[in-house]
C-alpha cells in the first residue's frame, strides 16, 4: 500500500464518519437531546487540544509524546485502581 492509497482510504473513512456523525446529530437535535453548552465547550476544547497537541508533536518529536502517554496511562491506572485522592 502506498502513501497515496492510504490518503484515499483515510479521506473515505473521514467522509463516512462525518455522514454518521451529522445524521446522529440531526436525530438528537430533533428529539431535543442536545445539551448545547457542554457540547460546544467540549468541541472547542477538543479543537484546541488537537491544535496544541499536533504542534507539540511536530516541535518536540515522538520521544516526548511517548513520555506524556506513559505518564497519562500511569496516572489514569492509579486513579482507576483507587490509589489517588482525586
Amino acid at each position: 500500500m502506498t502513501i497515496s492509497e492510504l490518503h484515499v482510504i483515510l479521506i473515505m473513512v473521514t467522509g463516512v464518519v462525518a455522514v454518521y456523525m451529522l445524521s446522529s446529530l440531526i436525530v438528537f437535535i430533533v428529539s431535543g437531546k442536545v445539551h448545547w453548552v457542554p457540547g460546544l465547550t467540549l468541541a472547542v476544547g477538543n479543537g484546541i487540544g488537537a491544535y496544541l497537541g499536533s504542534n507539540f508533536a511536530v516541535a518536540r518529536g515522538d520521544k516526548w509524546i511517548r513520555v506524556i502517554l506513559v505518564i497519562t496511562v500511569l496516572v489514569m491506572a492509579a486513579k482507576l485502581l483507587g490509589f489517588t485522592p482525586f
